[in-house]
C-alpha cells in the first residue's frame, strides 16, 4: 500500500521534473547570440523605483550612461519612493528625471510602478517601450541595442537574464547565482517552446501600448508574478532575451537574506494558488505545448524545495527495498532524480565561475534548502507576511 502511494506520487510529480528537465537543457544547449539588427530605433524610458538608495543608485545610473544606445533616445525615470535620504539628489544631479512619491500606506514596487504609470501617460511620456530596473543593478551595455532588435520584431513584454554581482562574494550569492542560472535558462528554454517566460522584476519592459492598455496591475509583495500571471491571462506572452542582462546584488548574510527570500516564497505561493485555475483553462482552451508548459510553470515549485522532496522520497523508497519493498516507487523517485540532476549540471556546464562559487554550493547548499524551509514557514506566522520589507544590501 505505501509502496503504490509513493509510486503514484513519484508519477505525478514528474510532469514537473520533466518540464524543468527539458527547458533547463533547451536553455543550456541551444545557441546564444544576438538577435538580428534592426534598421529602426525604439525610444526607451528606464524606470527605477528607488527606497533609500543613496549608498548604490549613482552605480547604477553611471552604468546606464554608458550603454551603447543613442543617448537622444532614451530617458532615466527615477520613482524615490518615500524616501529619507538623498537618493532624489542623487539621481537628478546624475541627469534623471526624478519624480518623489509619498505614501506610507501603500508601499513598495508594485505600487510605486502603478504611481509612475498612471501619472506618465497623463503627462503623455513619448516612449515606445518601458524598461524596469532595481536601483541596485547594474546593465549590460547592450542592453538597449538588444531589447530593441527584441521589440521591433514584434514583442509586446520582454525580460532579459538576470545575474549575480560577484556570485562568489558570499554564500548566499553563490545561492542566489544558482537559482537565478537555473531560472535564466528554464525561461529561455519555456520560450523555445512557445510558452510565457516569468518576469523576473529586473531588466523587464513592456511597450507603450501594453501599458495603455492594461496599466501596471499587479502591487502584491511578488509584482512582477503577478504582472506576469495577469498578462498571461489576457493573452499577452513574455519573450526572454539572452543575449543582454543586469547584475543585481544579494543580501551577504543568511539573516539578511532571510527576510526577501520568505517574502519571495509565500507571495509567489499565494500568486501560484490564486491563478494556475485560470492557466489550466487557457491549456484546456488551447490544447497545445506551449499552454501545458505554462500551466506547469505556475504550479512548480521553487527548485530548492522540488529537489529536497524528491530527494527525501528517494532515500525513503531506496530504504525500503531492503524490506522488500518500495523498488517501483523507487524507480519512479530515481527518475525524477536524475532528471532533476541533470538539469542542474546542464547548467553549470553553460557557464563559468569562480571555484568559491562550486565551494560555496557544495557545502552550504544543503544547509540552504532546510533553512529556505523553516524560513518559509516562519514567515507564514509573521504579524503580516505579506508586508513589504526593504531588502538589505552591502
Amino acid at each position: 500500500m505505501i509502496d503504490t502511494i509513493l509510486l503514484i506520487t513519484g508519477i505525478f510529480f514528474l510532469p514537473v521534473s520533466v518540464y524543468l528537465f527539458l527547458t533547463t537543457c533547451l536553455g543550456a544547449f541551444s545557441k546564444k547570440g544576438g538577435l538580428k539588427e534592426s534598421t529602426s530605433l525604439k525610444k526607451f524610458a528606464i524606470v527605477i523605483s528607488a527606497h533609500n538608495e543613496e549608498r548604490i543608485i549613482g552605480r547604477t545610473l553611471h552604468s546606464i550612461q554608458e550603454v551603447d544606445y543613442p543617448a537622444s533616445l532614451f530617458n532615466v525615470y527615477v520613482v524615490a519612493d518615500n524616501c529619507s535620504d538623498d537618493t532624489a539628489i542623487i539621481a537628478r544631479k546624475m541627469n534623471a528625471l526624478c519624480i518623489e512619491r509619498y505614501d506610507e500606506i501603500n508601499r513598495g514596487k508594485g505600487h510605486a510602478l502603478r504611481w509612475f504609470f498612471n501619472d506618465a501617460f497623463k503627462n503623455n511620456l513619448p516612449e515606445d517601450v518601458f524598461l524596469i530596473i532595481d536601483a541596485d543593478t547594474i546593465v549590460s551595455k547592450n542592453i538597449l541595442k538588444e531589447m530593441n532588435k527584441k521589440f521591433c520584431e514584434g514583442a509586446q513584454v520582454a525580460n532579459v537574464r538576470y545575474e549575480i554581482l560577484n556570485p562568489g562574494c558570499s554564500v548566499t550569492a553563490s545561492i542566489a547565482f544558482l537559482g537565478f542560472l537555473l531560472r535564466n535558462l528554464r525561461y529561455k528554454g519555456l520560450c523555445i517552446l512557445g510558452g510565457s517566460a516569468q518576469l523576473l522584476g529586473n531588466g523587464m519592459a513592456f511597450t507603450r501600448e501594453i501599458i495603455k492598455d492594461y496599466g501596471w496591475l499587479a502591487t502584491s509583495i511578488t509584482e512582477d508574478r503577478e504582472q506576469w500571471a495577469i498578462l498571461y491571462t489576457k493573452g499577452v506572452n513574455v519573450e526572454f532575451v539572452d543575449s543582454a542582462s543586469v547584475f543585481a546584488l544579494m543580501p551577504e548574510t543568511f539573516k539578511d537574506f532571510s527576510v526577501p527570500r520568505a517574502r519571495w516564497d509565500i507571495g509567489g505561493l499565494a500568486v501560484n494558488r490564486r491563478y494556475m485555475s485560470q492557466f489550466l483553462r487557457i491549456f484546456f482552451k488551447k490544447m497545445n505545448f506551449a499552454s501545458f508548459f505554462t500551466f506547469i510553470e505556475i504550479i512548480t515549485p521553487p527548485f530548492t524545495y522540488y529537489y529536497f522532496i524528491s530527494s527525501v522520497f528517494c532515500i525513503i523508497t531506496s530504504i525500503m527495498q531492503l524490506t522488500d519493498m518500495g523498488y517501483h516507487s523507487f524507480l519512479a523517485w530515481l527518475v525524477n532524480i536524475i532528471l532533476l540532476s541533470t538539469g542542474v549540471f546542464s547548467g553549470l556546464l553553460n557557464t563559468k565561475v569562480d571555484f568559491a562559487v562550486y565551494k560555496n554550493l557544495l557545502f552550504y547548499l544543503p544547509v540552504f534548502v532546510p533553512w529556505r524551509i523553516w524560513n518559509l514557514l516562519r514567515g507564514y506566522f509573521r504579524s503580516n507576511p505579506e508586508e513589504w520589507i526593504k531588502s538589505k544590501r552591502h
